[in-house]
């Protein structure tokens, strides 16, 4: 696992052993939350901070406490002129004229441990490397915010200075709000030459990606086709690159990289709908897709596609909002572990609700419609049906990089249950309007067609 990740804290955290573990869980929440595009990673054995570069080290040896330190450089840099940093509480203890310590003073430790009732001091190290003068004003700014939600959260960690109690601060999570990209050059199942190996070497990946981009190019004009063809490479967007986990495949679990084998209730239904599509006889006849009720990509798990693998995600305290570019659907997921719909309610995208785990957001979806469109639909699906169960597992790998990680459990549809994940993208671009089926007129002309082939 990468240690520049959001995962790699993730698997550290469960395992460090620090009488302090509950206040370094709370400091990596508060400053989480100052930027949407703040990321972590794990350097010289603890969890850090950073933007372009590492800006914040958690200093696990400090007796007493935890560390943090601010500096805004590598070397030492006058601040801008008519700019200073907001201190109300005077947290800050100046070392130079861009460097200081943050203490705590009064931290309590934890219940279980030996330790005094009053700690020595809470520090740690947070450096801004910036290039240019709008990133260094920036790093200032985002500098005074961090201060600012420190101060907040002071009563988190020193006791009380009167009988009167403090009320701690709420916990700040990761902002996952922006336009995210799925497309990969990464199978969804592995290849049988790539049997047994789970990951790919970066040099591995590189010929990995030039061979998928030469698969993905046109074919010369003049070479022998079977049909019209649909969309040449300049609507498309396979992916060009793997997946930044550097898998040989989306499924992870069974290990060999495969999707399980559907039941034979499912592999029935499977062939079934199949020919329905080659040969339909009414409108219900034909994909989901066409008739604009869902398509693919927008049903948990969120596979990739050829094209238009874009999703745009809003985010609320309350409520998280996945917009998916394809057939414009918007799946809304309320973040208070609520209980789910009556199980008598069936909607297309299913019943999704959220939670919080760590700064993973975990999102349990059932309730799924029963239509038959599942089984051999565009998109690469898979299949399902109405007991189909998904789990979402939402985090920042960097700042630029949302893992995804599902799980699929359908006894129905599937021998055994399976996993998968994949990376997304943040993108600068738009979403754009997805009007092929504007009016569906296309239906009446597929149906047409169908008809006349058969004469």
């Amino acid at each position: 696992m990468p240690a520049d990740s959001t995962l790699a804290v993730d698997e550290f955290m469960p395992a460090l052993n620090h009488p302090f573990k509950s206040e370094i869980k709370s400091i990596r929440r508060l400053i989480l939350g100052v930027r949407s595009s703040l990321a972590e990673g794990i350097k010289w054995d603890a969890p850090r901070f950073r933007t372009d570069e590492y800006f914040a080290a958690t200093n696990l040896r400090v007796k007493g406490g935890v560390g943090r330190v601010l500096r805004l450089g590598a070397k030492v840099r006058d601040l801008p002129a008519n700019y200073s940093i907001a201190d109300p509480t005077h947290l800050l203890k100046w070392l130079c004229k861009d460097r200081a310590t943050v203490e705590f003073s009064g931290c309590r430790p934890s219940a279980t441990t030996k330790w005094p009732s009053r700690a020595s001091s809470a520090n740690g190290y947070v450096t801004w490397m910036q290039l240019d003068r709008e990133k260094f004003l920036a790093s200032v700014r985002a500098c005074g915010r961090m201060i600012a939600v420190l101060t907040a959260a002071m009563a988190s960690f020193t006791g009380p200075s009167s009988a009167q109690s403090q009320t701690p601060p709420t916990p700040a999570y990761p902002n996952f709000e922006g336009i995210w990209n799925s497309a990969t050059a990464t199978p969804l199942e592995r290849p049988a030459r790539l049997n047994g190996k789970e990951f790919f070497t970066r040099e591995e990946a590189a010929e990995w990606e030039r061979q998928t981009a030469a698969q993905n190019e046109d074919p010369p004009p003049h070479a022998p086709s079977k049909g019209v063809g649909t969309y040449n490479a300049v609507f498309r967007e396979p992916g060009s690159k793997v997946v930044k986990t550097l898998r040989t495949s989306i499924v992870t679990d069974p290990p060999d990289g495969r999707i399980p084998a559907l039941t034979p209730p499912a592999a029935t239904e499977k062939r079934r709908r199949q020919d329905l599509l080659r040969h339909p006889n009414g409108v219900k006849d034909l994909g989901l897709q066409d008739q604009c009720l869902v398509f693919p990509t927008a049903v948990p798990p969120m596979i990739p596609y050829s094209y238009n693998s874009n999703y745009q995600i809003v985010q609320t305290a309350e409520a998280l909002m996945i917009h998916v570019e394809m057939i414009h659907d918007s799946r809304i997921i309320p973040l208070d572990n609520r209980a789910h719909l009556s199980p008598n309610v069936r909607l297309w995208l299913g019943d999704s609700v959220g939670r919080w785990q760590g700064n993973t957001l975990v999102v349990d979806t059932t309730n799924f419609n029963d239509g038959g469109g599942f089984f051999g639909d565009a998109g690469g699906m898979f299949g399902s049906d109405r007991n189909l169960h998904v789990i979402e597992r939402f985090s920042l790998l960097d700042a630029n990089t949302l893992l995804y990680r599902f799980e699929v459990d359908d006894p129905t549809a599937f021998t055994s249950h399976w996993k998968g994940e994949l990376t997304m993208a943040r993108s600068s671009g738009s979403i754009y309007e997805y009007a092929c089926h504007e009016g569906n007129y296309a239906l009446t002309d597929l149906l047409n067609g169908f008809r006349a082939n058969e004469r």
